[in-house]
Parts: structure tokens; C-alpha cells; sequence
């Protein structure tokens, strides 16, 4: 199996695993909404799973959950800008979202709570 370096760790990958899925089976928490496991592609509407990744020199922000490794992929979770971009993507789901949490059945187990504690 290849390998990549994520966030400065080596971490062992599937050839065409998405990079969500490799960081949460390596330990590496990246937060998201809308990808679940499964022959499904994620469509990166939440845009929580914001990772930089650097091929060859040259560096750009993907959504974790649709982007699949590659070699000599360098993925960073913890930047400057990863973090801001993740803000805003919460901040926009926030918006809209009826904040009742006494009140939720789903309090707790709610990802939003989870997302909110990461984010802080």
C-alpha cells in the first residue's frame, strides 16, 4: 500500500481512497457533514473538510471527502487558511440553523457540537 505524509505523519493509504476517509482511519480528524462511507461520492457541499495539499511544489485547498490521494501528496489539516475557510463553512451552516440544542434529541450525538468544539 502507498503512502503519503499528512500534517508532518506518514499514514498508509488505499490507491484511490479519499483523503476524509485516510485521516479518520489513521486518526487524523477532519470535520464534515455530508460525506458518509460508501460507494457514494461525496459532494463536498458542507465544505468542513477543507484540506491544503501540496503535489510536486504546488499547493491548493480541496474538499477532503472528494479529493483521492495520490503520490507524493503532501495534505495538511491545521493551517492558517484550512481553519478560516472551515470557520466561514460553519458560520454559513450556523445561519440557518435552529440553535435549540436542550431541546434537540440529537444533542448528544450532534456533529455540529463536535464541529464547534474542533473549530474553537
Amino acid at each position: 500500500m502507498p503512502s503519503l505524509m499528512m500534517d508532518g505523519k506518514e499514514i498508509t493509504v488505499n490507491p484511490g481512497e479519499k483523503i476524509l476517509w485516510a485521516a479518520l482511519r489513521s486518526g487524523i480528524y477532519i470535520p464534515h457533514l455530508c460525506a458518509t462511507p460508501g460507494p457514494d461520492l461525496p459532494f463536498g457541499g458542507c465544505r468542513l473538510c477543507f484540506v491544503e495539499i501540496e503535489v510536486d511544489g504546488k499547493r491548493e485547498m480541496v474538499t477532503a471527502c472528494s479529493e483521492p490521494v495520490r503520490e507524493r501528496m503532501k495534505i495538511y489539516t491545521d493551517t492558517e487558511k484550512v481553519t478560516r475557510m472551515r470557520q466561514m463553512a460553519f458560520e454559513l451552516i450556523m445561519s440557518d440553523h435552529d440553535i435549540d440544542c436542550k431541546r434537540c434529541a440529537k444533542s448528544k450525538t450532534c456533529e455540529l457540537i463536535k464541529i464547534a468544539a474542533f473549530l474553537k
